[in-house]
């Protein structure tokens, strides 16, 4: 299981002690919210580096954050927890109310997003929107929008399971969206993510005086896109094993190794 209190180092250790292809290109963020924002392992740097009021509330496994006008912004920095060129960024989301399609034109109700680079998910009319953006020299941004999915079957107090992947080469990124574990939509062409040193990234912030606000649970980003199948054992609930799979496991106690005692026999006078 993975519910454990183990140190950073440890962890870290046990990753870089992983085969060469399940190493830190895999899990590179992983934050289960049991009663800290602090995430459990963290490729970059770990800490937030801006967090409101924290609060949490039962989770789709074990505890969840809760997210409020109070506990915005929570926010982490990038830089080696989350890669531009290719990756997966997976987790439980708890509505408080209800997306609709009816919903006016301007409410943008952001999952997530990040800062100083162009790339969000947020909910709009009833839809699971994904978004790139790229700006000039001048800081003008040009968004591309899609892929993206009818959400307006979800109903208040229901989790639901998120995970948009992405891939690119020098011309263009490919991107995916799985909602509750299948295949939801797919863009191909979209911008490159050029990644800068100062982004970060946020959980369900204020945009436009407006909040996504219920129960997250279980971020997870990876540092590749992940299987169908993988998404799939998430999704599932078969959280542990597929962590486990990506090798974010708890360490295995140490062998002791025990020397038998020799009995000493009074030498016969």
């Amino acid at each position: 299981m993975l519910r454990y209190a183990a140190p950073a180092v440890a962890t870290l250790a046990l990753l870089l002690a992983a085969p060469p292809a399940m190493a830190l290109d895999q899990v590179r963020f992983y934050a289960p919210f049991e009663d800290t924002v602090d995430p459990q392992f963290a490729a970059g740097r770990a800490g937030p580096i801006a967090r409101g009021q924290e609060a949490f509330t039962s989770g789709r496994r074990g505890r969840a954050l809760s997210v409020t006008s109070a506990s915005a912004p929570l926010e982490y920095l990038a830089t080696g927890n989350l890669q531009g060129s290719s990756g997966t960024l997976a987790f439980w989301v708890r509505l408080d109310w209800t997306p609709s399609s009816s919903d006016p034109d301007r409410e943008y109700r952001h999952l997530f997003n990040m800062n100083r680079f162009g790339f969000m998910a947020y909910l709009h009319m009833g839809r699971l929107v994904v978004a790139s953006g790229t700006s000039d020299a001048a800081g003008k941004w040009t968004w591309h929008y899609g892929p993206s999915e009818r959400v307006d079957g979800w109903r208040a107090g229901e989790w639901h399971h998120v995970a948009i992947t992405w891939s690119s080469d020098d011309r263009a990124c490919d991107k995916a969206v799985y909602v509750d574990g299948s295949l939801s939509a797919q863009r191909t062409g979209g911008p490159v993510h050029r990644m800068v040193s100062e982004a970060s990234f946020r959980v369900a912030p204020v945009t436009d005086g407006l909040l996504a606000s219920g129960a997250y649970d279980d971020l997870v980003i990876t540092g590749r896109p992940l299987s169908a199948a993988e998404v799939a054992a998430l999704a599932r609930g078969d959280h542990d094993a597929a962590l486990d799979a990506l090798k974010i496991v708890p360490p295995e106690p140490p062998a002791l190794a025990v020397e038998r005692a020799t009995e000493v026999k009074p030498r016969a006078e």
